[in-house]
């Protein structure tokens, strides 16, 4: 691990709004980039903002300093508002891992923006959120000293639909746990072959193309689609779990959100990881498949792009046909030319370092610190 070097002005505060860290996706930014951070900052004292003990999400390095602050307050409310500049106010300054910046806050601010899907997304969310959101980020052009982007396509976005923040914007790729690389011995979850996709059900994740397009994989083909995400709440409002196992009856598992260990599992054992999102800021799951091994299938879409690059079959996210045309022709490679599209997701999968990244954005911590 790389260490910062000493910094003048020891003793400051940092306080990190940790709400969402027991989520997936931006918890699972947090739960791997904080605690490398707080290893780099070793003189910073942290204020962990969150649920009642929400130091336990973490795995808090020695000798940090560091104090858990209860914040059990709903993202995207107006008491966030109203509370948020009330718990910092010991701090120095402030890093929020999402766009839900505390607007009444004068302290010098890092923001982590992972995509503006509220603004992309114009039928996906309704006037008011988008109101919201669209103050929020304007708020975030204006008022953060240092922006963190997690792949580029996330900040040509921001300027194409916020503009050009006052702060400098650092592009600052996601990275990949050394765990994803760990070969796993151990049986298959499932009696059957398979494929998995990993994702809450939202419309934008498009799902519901996935399980038509199985239908037409299923004719030819006799591995089962598994899809890993949050089960509760598990419908947009247009598909429902039902709607979803319907669409190729017998051939559509849904296991509901699943911890890492297990996740790793079914990742390691399918035969691809079919990612078919119509919009994304990075697409963390692609990675981490191509490290454990896993090849895969995913919309040709620049975010993908720019994380899979070669490594990776693409289809076009609209077409249903198109898919399962694509994740069939990967599934029927033959031993060399898929041991070679493996080695090569492999190599791709380390260009992503969560060391990496923690070594860019303690930079950016230091120099909101001030230190």
């Amino acid at each position: 691990m790389i260490g910062c070097p000493a910094h003048k002005g020891a003793g400051k505060t940092l306080a990190v709004d940790c709400r969402m860290a027991k989520n997936s996706g931006v918890g699972v930014y947090l739960r791997n980039l904080l605690p490398l951070c707080m290893a780099r900052l070793p003189e910073v004292r942290f204020l962990l903002l969150g649920p009642r003990a929400v130091e336990e999400c973490f795995v808090i390095p020695a000798g940090t300093q560091f104090e858990p602050v209860a914040a059990n307050i709903p993202i995207y409310s107006v008491k966030e508002q109203l509370v948020l500049p009330w718990k910092i106010a010991q701090a120095d300054a402030l890093w929020t891992p999402h766009y839900n910046i505390p607007v009444f806050t004068g302290k010098p601010l890092l923001a982590t923006v992972h995509d503006v899907a509220h603004l992309a997304l114009t039928t996906l969310y309704s006037g008011l959120k988008r109101a919201y959101a669209r103050t929020l980020f304007a708020a975030v052009a204006r008022k953060a000293d240092e922006l963190i982007f997690v792949s580029d396509f996330s900040r040509r976005e921001f300027l194409r639909l916020v503009g050009q923040p006052r702060g400098r914007a650092n592009v600052i790729l996601n990275g990949v746990s050394q765990t994803w690389f760990e070969e796993i011995h151990d049986e298959s979850p499932v009696p059957f072959p398979y494929c998995v996709a990993i994702g809450n059900i939202k419309e934008h994740k498009n799902i519901r193309r996935l399980c038509q397009a199985w239908r037409l994989v299923a004719a030819t083909r006799p591995e089962h689609l598994v899809l890993i995400g949050k089960k509760s709440g598990f419908s947009t409002g247009e598909v429902s779990v039902q709607d979803l196992e319907a669409a190729c009856p017998g051939r559509i598992h849904i296991t509901g959100l699943l911890d890492e260990a297990p996740l790793r599992r079914h990742m390691r054992h399918a035969q691809a990881l079919v990612f078919p999102s119509l919009y994304e800021g990075f697409g963390l799951p692609t990675i981490e498949a191509l490290a454990m091994g896993t090849p895969v299938a995913a919309s040709n879409i620049p975010p993908v792009r720019e994380a899979c690059g070669e490594s990776a079959f693409y289809f076009s996210p609209q077409d249903p046909s198109d898919m399962a045309r694509t994740v069939t022709a990967l599934l029927e490679l033959d031993g060399p030319a898929r041991k070679a599209l493996v080695d090569q997701g492999r190599t791709r999968a380390r260009l992503c370092s969560w060391n990496e990244s923690a070594d860019k954005t303690a930079e950016a911590l230091a120099r909101v610190l001030a230190l």
